[in-house]
């Protein structure tokens, strides 16, 4: 499923599978939503902290992730935001969802959800780490025994 934009830049180019496993094997992060809303808000030292972990390695973001990240944006509709996103998206670089098995395995409960499963999963499938706000999720999959391979981040959002 493609992802609308209300921004004057989508993200600077959308990955095929194929390319993606390529893009991985030069050096990868993988983007979550709340990751994408830290970098799009007002200026925090939590931005440097993020900033740092991603490191020189190219940013990834799966198409559930970049959903979840415009309806966020949109619902938020302030200009300074729409351009902050527009400008973070021009770096990133949309891939599909591809989650390895055992982490869509996971027993659903009030952390664990589809969209989750679905953008750390495909960071598990890729073997790259995740960077994240979202510690719930991570330490409920550990919980059931899959340890995610996460960079987390406190919460900041616009």
């Amino acid at each position: 499923m493609a992802v609308q934009f209300i921004f004057s830049n989508p993200p600077a180019e959308s990955l095929t599978e194929n390319e993606t496993l390529e893009r991985v094997r030069q050096g990868a992060i993988n983007i979550d939503t709340g990751t994408a809303r830290a970098l799009s808000g007002p200026a925090s030292p939590i931005q440097g902290e993020i900033l740092a972990a991603m490191g020189n390695n190219a940013r990834l973001m799966t198409q559930t992730a970049l959903g979840e990240f415009v309806v966020a944006v949109r619902r938020n509709g302030r200009p300074d935001v729409i351009a902050n996103a527009s400008a973070f998206l021009s770096t990133v670089s949309a891939i599909p969802d591809m989650p390895f098995i055992r982490v869509m395995n996971l027993l659903p409960t009030r952390t664990i959800k589809m969209p989750d499963q679905r953008i750390f999963g495909t960071g598990d499938r890729l073997g790259i780490r995740t960077i994240t706000s979202d510690q719930r999720f991570v330490r409920a999959a550990a919980n059931q025994g899959v340890v995610l391979d996460s960079y987390i981040h406190s919460p900041h959002s616009f």
